[in-house]
């Protein structure tokens, strides 16, 4: 047990168009503070990575995370059950062979490189959040979201 700050994250992406040429990809994410303040924050995906809904996830956990300078104890809750079985199940072993899986590389290999980093700094702890078990920071997330599919960039704090 460690005496980290707890830091309460919800996090989200959003394609629009998901699989197509045309895709447009953006993260959300709500970060609650040990005092209850509030960080809302979204982006786009830079137009020259994939486009595609778990990418965008991956992202608005790192854009999350980036935003807690000291080590802390971070609960990071998302809808996306691949990447929560991926970090817990698999990103050791990833890493220990080289971010290869047989001879092909890990799909966002990048990504999960720069988690991988932030592990050494802050005790990452990831929640799977089905969509049906949304609460309202994960639906804030959502939207958060779908704004930065459409290009918007936001940072409100309160």
């Amino acid at each position: 047990m460690n005496n980290y700050r707890n830091y309460i994250i919800h996090t989200a992406c959003a394609c629009l168009g998901n699989g197509q040429d045309i895709a447009q990809a953006g993260w959300g994410a709500v970060l609650v503070n040990p005092e209850g303040k509030t960080l809302k924050i979204a982006g786009p995906i830079p137009s020259k990575e994939k486009q595609s809904n778990y990418r965008a996830a991956l992202i608005s956990v790192i854009q999350s995370i980036k935003q807690i300078s000291s080590p802390a104890t971070l609960n990071i809750y998302l809808n996306n059950k691949a990447i929560v079985d991926s970090f817990y199940s698999y990103l050791e072993q990833w890493e220990k062979n080289d971010w290869k899986r047989k001879k092909d590389i890990i799909a966002h290999s990048d990504l999960w490189k720069e988690i991988s980093k932030y592990k050494q700094k802050h005790e990452l702890i990831l929640h799977w959040l089905a969509s049906n078990q949304s609460s309202s920071a994960a639906q804030i997330a959502k939207g958060l979201a779908t704004q930065g599919s459409k290009g918007e960039t936001i940072s409100l704090k309160s």
